[in-house]
């Protein structure tokens, strides 16, 4: 069984991960997110911009996880 580490769910992986931690540099993966933060106007618009990157390359299912 592979590390959750080294698990790849789409081709763009590293380039997304990269690009996540340029954008959001104050976003420590190890602490509890501050969700009024995320949710307001501008967390909702700086997350809404990130994503739109990947919009055309990364189908949404493998975004976000199959149900």
């Amino acid at each position: 069984m592979r590390k959750g580490s080294e698990l790849k769910l789409t081709k763009f992986d590293d380039e997304i991960h990269n690009r996540f931690k340029e954008t959001f540099p104050e976003l420590n993966v190890g602490k509890k997110l501050d969700e009024d933060e995320m949710k307001g106007v501008k967390g909702k618009e700086k997350w809404r911009n990130f994503m739109m990157t990947y919009e055309k390359t990364v189908n949404n299912a493998q975004l976000v996880g199959k149900s």
